[in-house]
């Protein structure tokens, strides 16, 4: 709806999740057939505006993707309100889809060339939402996309330093398309139709749920520089071995993998929602 084209950032990552496939123009959302809501939170830069839309119509609304983040300065930066939006993600984690929950998608962030590290921005690492990093169209970590240990995983986007790689092609606004979209930004929104697909094979998957398969079935990029270490699943023994997951710093479990995603989730046996959560503490 913008008509400005300095206005059309959310138009690109909604093109991303769900532009429509099969008419014959333009390009193909990951989840070509989902239905999208668009709340333009930052439209007053007010912290009640963005909490209003991490929870608006929760039981509607499924995923919610968050292309936007602190400033890329370096230094940290917790919620303006940190006990108001822990509030408000909980909210959406334990009465969001009729108490299976909400998913929440963040952007980790574009701001590595600054020297950020990704949970420094305190909207990134809160508990119960999927952190999303970028790769070049080589496999590589973007070199923009910022590292942390709460990273989920990563997905495509363009290299930003190497004019010779293609950036993301998606809607924009005045019924055109770019070319050139990029960054975190455009990394998130391809997670996000990611998960819609996995709603759509497992409507009964929880917000515990959705991270555990997409970690289980991320695909390792750049393993000699990757920085990846092996972890035994804390979910134990099965199978007659140990289920162990890659996890890099870079990369978080890997490069998000929709057709096995999907292919678990129709499988998966729930480790249960927030109802289940154990808690240690406080202390």
């Amino acid at each position: 709806m913008p008509c400005t084209e300095d206005n059309d950032h959310g138009t690109q990552v909604g093109g991303v999740i769900a532009a429509r496939d099969g008419n014959g123009i333009g390009v193909s959302g990951v989840a070509p057939r989902a239905g999208l809501v668009g709340f333009n939170a930052l439209a007053n830069s007010l912290t009640e505006d963005a909490l209003d839309a991490l929870v608006r119509d929760i039981n509607r609304n499924h995923v919610y993707n968050n292309s936007w983040g602190a400033a890329d300065i370096g230094h940290f930066f917790a919620p303006d309100n940190k006990a108001a939006f822990d509030s408000t993600l909980n909210d959406g984690l334990s009465k969001g889809r009729d108490g299976l929950g909400v998913i929440y998608t963040f952007a980790a962030g574009n701001g590595a060339f600054d020297g950020d590290y990704s949970p420094m921005d305190g909207t990134v690492s809160a508990r119960g939402i999927v952190t999303v990093c970028a790769t070049n169209a080589a496999g590589k970590r973007a070199p923009y996309s910022e590292r942390g240990p709460n990273l989920t995983v990563c997905a495509p986007s363009a290299d930003a330093t190497d004019d010779q790689q293609p950036e993301v092609t998606t809607t924009s606004v005045q019924n055109d398309y770019t070319h050139t979209f990029n960054g975190t930004s455009a990394s998130a929104p391809m997670v996000s139709g990611v998960i819609a697909l996995m709603l759509q094979a497992n409507p009964k998957l929880t917000w515990r749920d959705v991270p555990l398969i997409l970690a289980r079935t991320a695909r390792k990029v750049d393993e000699q520089d990757g920085g990846w270490r092996d972890y035994r699943s804390p979910l134990g023994y099965a199978r007659g071995r140990y289920d162990v997951l890659h996890y890099s710093h870079h990369y978080g479990f890997g490069v998000a993998n929709a057709d096995a995603a999907v292919q678990l989730a129709r499988t998966w046996k729930s480790v249960g929602g927030s109802d289940t959560l154990k808690a240690c503490g406080p202390y």
